[in-house]
């Protein structure tokens, strides 16, 4: 009955044109006193679809910055993707025996490579 579940499951542009989705629910336009009460009862096999499961992760800086020692000296994405593109180019030279990249700047392809 929700119209906006449309958008949060995914649907393709003509579908959502054709959808409900720019009306709302045909109850909202009546009267309050005659909007549906009470919760919407679904199927248990629905619910266990839409359940996810969370993974609770605790960093505590204190012990864990060590490990992260190299990401405290990166103040932005780009400087962080470009750092990692030439620690991928040293392990791509160190596996190569020739044919070595020893361009002074990383190739397009390095830095989409090092964003992934």
């Amino acid at each position: 009955m929700n119209p906006a579940d449309l958008l949060s499951c995914g649907c393709s542009p003509s579908k959502l044109l054709k959808s409900k989705w720019w009306e709302g629910l045909a109850c909202l336009k009546e009267n309050p006193e005659n909007w549906p009460t009470g919760e919407v009862i679904g199927q248990p096999s629905e619910i266990d679809v839409e359940r996810k499961n969370i993974k609770i992760v605790n960093i505590d800086p204190a012990n864990d910055a060590p490990l992260l020692w190299h990401l405290h000296n990166l103040s932005n994405y780009n400087k962080i993707i470009k750092v990692f593109g030439w620690i991928l180019r040293f392990i791509n030279n160190c596996r190569k025996p020739c044919n070595k990249c020893t361009e002074p700047e990383l190739s397009f392809f390095e830095i989409e490579n090092s964003e992934k």
